[in-house]
């Protein structure tokens, strides 16, 4: 079609070589001494008649003379006339009687019906399952999502232009969820993988509150075959009304520089660190790590932490940490804490994996003012400080981890990390 008409090329017969009849043309020639003939042609009609031309267009006309609106639950969409004529094919069919079938481009529909696909579109929800005292627990059941089914959407549309009709209802199938409540009872949880384990014992009370409520939270996350592990989404909301206190993070400024200032929900980064320390040692692939702007010391103490091996996390800056379950069945993260430590176990079916991390290695340190620098901070009540940051080395660090099974490398990364040296800071309150 052209500028929204349908053009049609009126049908002419055609020509055919008619050999038998020009072989005998020939060969008389040949036999008078002529050396020049005409070939011998019959007559060949189209496949199709100039009648069943016109009648496709007239079928295709009254399918694209008005725009098609389309409705769902929540809203409509209507898709432009001048959308579904560009979609329109005309074939001819390769029977016995050929005949003009008229027909919508799949591609260009898909493309029609976006919007429409895009807006009915509702993604499944994934049943919450949990793993507490060695029972797989059903927090939340799964929600179905909905996607367009294109094809029953476009053989309706078919249908309602051909009668007449410009308004249709989307047509939809479900979207089944991953992780279903009927998931539980089919969870083996074998093996203990691996652990990390973490001080918060010396922490101010609004830190000390805020690790043990964020390792509860995260406490019996399971996580499917090949799923990925979301701290952010097992943590939850950190905010005062899901309970977290004000604390102090690390932020950087605004004209470069680091400072650590009072935040909601401080103290969750070790409780990060300390998941991504478990993760890593039990050779998981690690999907996404971001690392402190200073170097914590409590994150490389022994029995799982080494200097470079941490992890920074705040949804509010798109920071996450997560690795993927790369073994063949369910994860479990089981916390603990006491008062001192915090662990986190991870637990499932042993892959055979030999892990093998090799120390840091420490380069580029730069050393840090051991002066004591005072920060006033309309937070804190007038006249209150608050020591917030000790004065620590600048280095880089890279950690090199080598996964095997059976003696072949299955995996191999280096974690690479830049810490600036942190100051001696002590916070004035002006507020």
């Amino acid at each position: 079609n052209v500028a929204g008409d349908f053009v049609v090329i009126p049908a002419k017969d055609g020509h055919r070589l008619n050999v038998v009849a020009t072989v005998d043309a020939i060969m008389a020639s040949l036999a008078q001494g002529q050396r020049e003939v005409a070939i011998v042609t019959d007559p060949v009609g189209p496949h199709v008649s100039n009648a069943d031309v016109a009648a496709a267009v007239s079928l295709a006309e009254r399918l694209t003379s008005s725009d098609l609106v389309v409705t769902w639950d929540t809203g409509s969409q209507a898709i432009a006339a001048a959308k579904l004529q560009r979609a329109v094919r005309f074939t001819i069919t390769p029977d016995r009687n050929p005949r003009v079938r008229v027909s919508f481009d799949a591609e260009e529909m898909r493309r029609a019906f976006g919007l429409v696909s895009y807006h009915v579109k509702v993604a499944p929800v994934d049943a919450e399952l949990r793993w507490i005292n060695g029972q797989v627990e059903v927090r939340k059941n799964e929600v179905l999502g909905r996607e367009l089914d294109l094809a029953a959407t476009l053989a309706a549309a078919e249908t309602a232009l051909t009668n007449g009709t410009t308004q249709i209802a989307a047509i939809t199938r479900d979207v089944q969820p991953a992780v279903t409540a009927a998931s539980a009872g089919s969870i083996q949880i074998r093996d203990l993988l691996a652990s990390g384990e973490t001080y918060y014992g010396n922490s101010v009370a609004n830190r000390f509150h805020n690790v043990e409520l964020a390792t509860s939270r995260v406490n019996g996350v399971l996580v499917p075959p090949g799923g990925v592990f979301s701290f952010n989404q097992a943590v939850g909301e950190v905010s005062i009304n899901s309970g977290y206190r004000t604390g102090y993070g690390i932020v950087g400024t605004s004209n470069g520089t680091i400072s650590t200032i009072p935040s909601v929900g401080g103290g969750i980064c070790q409780v990060a660190t300390t998941v991504f320390q478990a993760a890593f040692r039990a050779g998981m692939p690690i999907v996404e790590r971001n690392w402190h702007l200073y170097w914590i010391p409590r994150y490389g103490q022994p029995p799982s932490g080494m200097k470079g091996l941490d992890a920074t996390v705040d949804a509010d800056y798109g920071l996450d940490m997560k690795f993927r379950n790369a073994t063949n069945d369910w994860l479990a993260v089981v916390s603990h804490y006491d008062g001192a430590n915090i662990r986190f176990e991870l637990w499932g079916t042993n892959p055979g994996w030999e892990v093998i991390i090799d120390q840091p290695i420490i380069t580029n340190v730069v050393k840090a003012s051991q002066e004591m620098v005072y920060e006033e901070n309309d937070q804190l009540p007038a006249g209150q400080m608050v020591f917030v940051e000790h004065a620590e080395d600048g280095f880089d660090a890279s950690i090199r981890r080598v996964v095997r099974k059976d003696g072949q490398v299955i995996d191999e990364v280096t974690l690479f990390s830049t810490y600036a040296p942190a100051r001696n800071v002590t916070l004035v309150g002006t507020g």
